[in-house]
Formats: C-alpha cells, structure tokens, sequence
C-alpha cells in the first residue's frame, strides 16, 4: 500500500473541497494506505476519523 499526502481544505472546514477531502481520505484509508492531511486554513494539529490532520499555511512565509 502506499503513504500519501493529501493536501486540501482540512476535512473539518465545510466547503466543497473539505468534504471532498474527508470523504476520499478515509476511503483511502479504509484500503490500507496511510494518509497525512495537511489541512489548509488550519491552525492546530488535529484527527479526523482517525487520521492525522496537520496545519498548511496558505502563505509559504507562515511555514515554519
């Protein structure tokens, strides 16, 4: 299986892309990939469904 990294609105924020986000990552999931959401517009790291959520900033000057 393979590790993928999705990055996209963070599944807890509700627009078109979060949702989309949720639902195929846990899918993925559910066929034995390991996934890590780098969740955009997030600020904390968090779980969603049992994955692993963490903070991507929208400007690569808030990355650190």
């Amino acid at each position: 299986m393979a590790r993928i990294i999705w990055i996209s609105d963070s599944p807890h924020r509700a627009s078109g892309f979060g949702l989309v986000t949720g639902e195929i990552c846990k899918r993925l999931a559910d066929l034995g990939h390991q996934i890590l959401i780098l969740g955009w517009w997030s600020t904390v790291t968090m779980t969603y469904e049992g994955l692993d959520v963490r903070p991507c900033p929208v400007s690569p000057r808030s990355a650190k």
